[in-house]
């Protein structure tokens, strides 16, 4: 393992010292469909920007903000639990590899890896008797990235690609019960995991 890390340190500093290092920048927006545990497929938007440097004609490092905006998601889990919005806001690490970004159609693959700072909620039950006490939301964001880069002049070009973002939620709520036997309402505490598969579909810039 450790003559494998070496190797690649070794790589990168030879790519570097052999070819000049630029800047790179990218835009992305698009549309994402979710889906997973009980979850209602619903499509809502995406964007992202990055910003690195262009070590070589084929490694792309670099850092950048995700933000998904989940709309009108639900959870059809026996307690109907719906959400208005979810804003997910991920700053990340990218690593991002181009067949040849000297041709004029380059696939690509990609990788950003990074962490949720802010989400911001709204829930609602389908009655008036369930109260959403918290919504955990997994704080590692990731999101493997596939796709084709199409050059438009010597430094700008359009991509197409397909990205995958997991989510898991962690639910408290609390509801009100009947008890015939004691004539009064009991509150019931309930915790629930869910996980959750986001696939985009994104029409990027990059510069």
């Amino acid at each position: 393992m450790k003559k494998l890390i070496i190797s690649l340190l070794t790589v990168i500093l030879f790519s570097t010292t052999a070819s000049a290092v630029t800047y790179r920048g990218f835009v992305d927006a698009g549309v994402g469909i979710i889906t997973g545990d009980d979850c209602s497929s619903i499509i809502s938007p995406y964007c992202s920007t990055t910003h690195g440097i262009q070590i070589n004609p084929h490694l792309f490092v670099g850092v950048g903000m995700n933000v998904i905006d989940l709309l009108e998601m639900s959870f059809d889990n026996g307690d109907d639990v719906y959400f208005d919005y979810m804003l997910s806001l991920s700053p990340y690490l990218a690593l991002r590899y181009d067949v040849n970004v000297i041709k004029r159609w380059s696939p690509f693959i990609e990788c950003g890896i990074g962490k949720r700072i802010y989400t911001k909620y709204g829930s609602e039950f389908n009655d008036n008797e369930r109260h959403m006490d918290d919504l955990g939301l997994s704080s590692l964001f990731i999101n493997p990235k596939i796709g084709i880069r199409l050059k438009v002049s010597t430094r700008c070009a359009f991509n197409f690609a397909i990205s995958y973002v997991p989510y898991k939620f962690n639910m408290t709520y609390t509801k009100r019960d009947w008890n015939m036997s004691h004539d009064s309402w009991n509150i019931i505490t309930v915790n629930k995991a869910k996980k959750t598969n986001y696939i985009t579909f994104n029409l990027g810039f990059d510069f």
